[in-house]
């Protein structure tokens, strides 16, 4: 799991810090944000500068010969205590299980980094079992879009980083689950802006370039505020930029914000921010818009999106375009 996978990797990046390493990393998953976070981390630092030339060896698993990469991590380190050798993209590699000698007896004096990328090792393998047993492993999944608001408050907080709710929901909603991405936007901000900026939408807005205004976040809110001006503001600015805010891609975050929603008047508060797997913060919200729309509402409202869905996949609608069909949804939600 990510949320592990950012545990794990807190943890064995100050083992580093504190210049502990260990003799085998398996780092595996279709997550790769960890993955190069650690491996990263290992290459830049587990050796002095001066050490790097003869005793840190970087290899791809497509274009690498498994006996090649057994002689190099069993090859002594050159003036040096010991050497680093990092296998990338180890999931191309042909005749992986050939690795088995260093796995099952590990190189004291090798660092040996395995990034294995896209998916996990098949855990039935010898090799993997093995692996298993003698690596430090770290197994990294991608991340739920409705885990992301969450992992931002994590690496904010982990970060000393000050960021509004509303910006946290507007990063959140508008880059999803792309780890990577998102601590790129947040490394230019800390380029673009005086230390400890408070990040707000219209800092967001100004370095990002993620509207504060005319986004799905604000869209959700106008309707649970039962704001018809602004909701159908910010629909005719989508309407105007179809490619940016596709009607099926606005549709399926409506169908998701009423699908929580509807969980929202079945369970008791103390409970919501786990069960619509929501950060804490945005309970009240969603409390708003429980009052503003009973149960009966939402079971209507559902039957709008579906209709929508299939109008814009071109099931009988024959001339309403996706700004129309839009605005014809809006309007059915708030009355």
């Amino acid at each position: 799991m990510a949320a592990n996978a950012a545990v794990k990797a807190r943890q064995l990046l100050a083992e580093m810090k504190q210049g502990i390493y260990h003799p085998i990393y398996l780092l595996m998953g279709d997550e790769s944000y960890y993955i190069d976070l650690i491996s990263d981390y290992i290459e830049q630092n587990a050796l002095q500068e001066f050490e790097r030339e003869f005793n840190q060896t970087v290899l791809y698993g497509l274009e690498t010969d498994p006996l090649d990469l057994v002689s190099a991590v069993k090859r002594f380190p050159m003036m040096a205590e010991r050497q680093v050798v990092i296998l990338k993209e180890a999931q191309r590699m042909r005749g992986f299980e050939k690795l088995e000698p260093i796995i099952k007896e590990p190189v004291s004096t090798t660092i040996f980094v395995i990034c294995h990328k896209e998916k996990k090792l098949d855990g039935r393998t010898a090799i993997s079992k093995l692996l298993t047993k003698k690596a430090v492993v770290v197994e990294s999944a991608k991340i739920k879009d409705t885990e992301v608001a969450s992992w931002i408050r994590d690496y904010c907080s982990s970060h000393k980083i000050d960021i509004s709710n509303d910006a946290l929901r507007v990063m959140a909603e508008h880059i999803g689950p792309d780890l990577e991405r998102i601590v790129s936007e947040f490394e230019k901000l800390e380029v673009a802006l005086p230390k400890g900026t408070p990040i707000t939408p219209e800092v967001i807005e100004k370095h990002v370039g993620i509207s504060k205004d005319y986004n799905v976040f604000e869209l959700q809110k106008a309707i649970a505020l039962r704001d018809s001006a602004k909701a159908v503001k910010i629909a005719r600015h989508f309407a105007n930029n179809p490619k940016n805010h596709p009607i099926i891609a606005t549709n399926s975050a409506l169908i998701s914000y009423f699908t929580k929603l509807y969980l929202m008047h079945h369970v008791p508060d103390s409970q919501a921010a786990s069960v619509l797997r929501i950060p804490p913060f945005f309970v009240n919200e969603y409390r708003t818009a429980a009052r503003n729309f009973p149960v009966e509402k939402v079971e209507r409202i559902f039957g709008y999106l579906r209709e929508t869905d299939l109008k814009a996949k071109g099931v009988n609608n024959v001339s309403a375009d996706d700004g129309a069909l839009l605005e014809e949804l809006i309007f059915k939600i708030l009355n």
